[in-house]
């Protein structure tokens, strides 16, 4: 399998572990951390295990999340910009409205970090806090204008 047809399906089955264990695979063999990540996340996710073992697997995670500032170098995200974080890749990302959001999410979406981004909705009519929310591609894409 092929990284594209795997990426593929992890959009249409984003819960699919044995898919992200094959890209963990994949990553790992290129020394990249997210593959670590995937596989200690899978453990937490899918064994049943002692108070100990939990705590020491969260310990081996901190510092590969400590990538995560590195991962977002280079996205230009705006003040304010919350990311939402699955296995080392951004999957989701509120941020507050710019006249250039549309342009900015699809340099997003093209980054290896920014690949499960896929469009944007609007928040409801009489929000309080304008702005966008990137979904990840298992969602539909609304624009809206602003």
């Amino acid at each position: 399998m092929d990284l594209d047809t795997l990426q593929a399906a992890l959009r249409d089955d984003p819960d699919d572990w044995g898919a992200w264990l094959v890209l963990s695979d994949w990553l790992l063999e290129r020394e990249d951390p997210r593959g670590e990540i995937i596989a200690l996340e899978h453990q937490l996710d899918t064994r049943t295990l002692r108070t100990r073992e939990r705590h020491a697997l969260w310990a081996r995670l901190q510092p590969l999340y400590a990538h995560q500032d590195a991962w977002l170098a280079g996205l230009d995200l705006p003040p304010g910009a919350t990311p939402k974080w699955r296995h080392g890749f951004l999957v989701g990302l509120w941020v507050p409205w710019h006249p250039d959001l549309p342009n900015r999410l699809a340099r997003w979406r093209a980054a290896r970090t920014g690949y499960f981004l896929a469009g944007s909705t609007c928040p409801r009519p009489g929000s309080t806090t304008p702005g966008w929310r990137a979904w990840s591609r298992t969602r539909r894409w609304r624009a809206c204008a602003r």
